[in-house]
């Protein structure tokens, strides 16, 4: 990508591959819009691959305006026989030469600035006339960054590879999720991004049982139309938790703090201390969310994993239904877990870590 951003000195191999991209140079086409873009079908794979790459994230890594770091004659993409020839010979070469604040300059501004002759007006509305139909430009009175030099052609203070992970990293990082939030209110806590990461991952690595992945997605995800939810969606219709018939039936209420299931959840941590040797705290992260302690090891993770992916599909067995779960019920569930996950590892010659998960059970 740097080399393509190089304003000269290009390798061998750029030439050939911008023959495929006649009459444009694959330079060129850095700089079109992926509406603009035109078709090539003979387009070389790398070439194709690079304008992908390109087209996703330099608008995240720019500190401004991607089309604003443009050369000038990328504006020829947009309509045919543009006469830019007179704008370059008097020093405008980049779009963001064109614009001010308030965004594209008007003619007597670019005429006083540049010299430019009076014929050029209409030149000029052709000018006005794509960068309006493009997007709002902002003007760029300075590289904000080292990629907005690169991509002037510009030398850097750091090499192109290094500088764009470099960026990467320092883009900003996407937000909670809504369904992160809703459960951090019901719950009554926060959990650092990389905790739910971990959650996710460790339910994806501990079965090959999608029903078992699917079962933990639904929660975390707030799948289920709990009596909280079906009085928002029906007015009138009762709120309260069909089990207990005394608090609101949020998703946190019917699957942890409903006082009918009090007993159940102390015999699923006394299960996961006799069989897996680890008194888990009675927490809803651990047993609802899967956000295990750092001290757990891996293989200890998965099958305490096992066991509150059952508990949990077994409360959802019994929906509306006034009576808790019974633990046999969870073992039951659990072996046969047991079961599947023996003959999926057998088949994908993986029966070492299948021995180090359910080892203890």
């Amino acid at each position: 990508m740097a080399r393509l951003l190089a304003p000269s000195d290009y390798p061998m191999w750029f030439h050939l591959e911008s023959a495929f991209s006649a009459p444009l140079s694959l330079g060129d086409l850095l700089w079109t819009t992926t509406k603009a873009q035109p078709h090539y079908p003979k387009l070389l794979s790398t070439s194709r691959g690079s304008l992908q790459v390109w087209l996703r994230w330099a608008p995240k890594m720019t500190g401004g305006n991607i089309e604003a770091l443009a050369p000038l004659t990328t504006l020829q993409h947009h309509t045919h026989d543009l006469p830019l020839q007179g704008w370059i010979g008097q020093g405008v070469t980049r779009i963001s030469h064109l614009l001010g604040i308030d965004g594209l300059l008007p003619f007597p501004d670019l005429q006083k600035k540049y010299l430019i002759p009076n014929k050029e007006i209409f030149t000029y509305i052709r000018i006005k006339h794509i960068i309006g139909d493009v997007k709002k430009l902002t003007m760029l009175t300075q590289p904000h960054n080292c990629f907005d030099t690169m991509c002037l052609g510009q030398k850097t203070p750091k090499k192109p590879l290094s500088l764009c992970y470099h960026r990467l990293l320092d883009l900003d990082r996407p937000t909670k999720q809504s369904y992160m939030s809703q459960w951090e209110r019901e719950l009554n806590s926060t959990f650092e991004p990389h905790r739910w990461m971990r959650a996710m991952s460790l339910v994806k690595k501990a079965t090959h049982c999608l029903d078992h992945v699917e079962a933990a997605y639904k929660l975390w995800l707030r799948w289920y139309y709990t009596p909280q939810r079906l009085a928002e969606i029906y007015p009138g219709s009762r709120a309260t938790c069909w089990r207990c018939n005394q608090q609101e039936g949020t998703l946190s209420h019917i699957f942890w703090y409903c006082p009918a299931l009090s007993q159940y959840w102390q015999q699923i941590q006394d299960l996961i201390k006799l069989r897996v040797g680890i008194d888990l705290p009675p927490a809803p992260e651990h047993y609802l969310l899967h956000m295990m302690p750092p001290e757990i090891t891996a293989h200890e993770a998965s099958l305490i994993t096992h066991i509150t992916l059952a508990a949990k599909q077994r409360i959802a067995a019994l929906w509306k239904s006034t009576l808790a779960p019974d633990i046999q019920s969870v073992i039951t569930k659990v072996n046969l877990t047991q079961q599947y996950e023996e003959m999926s590892h057998t088949i994908s010659s993986t029966l070492l870590k299948y021995k180090g998960i359910w080892s203890k059970w």
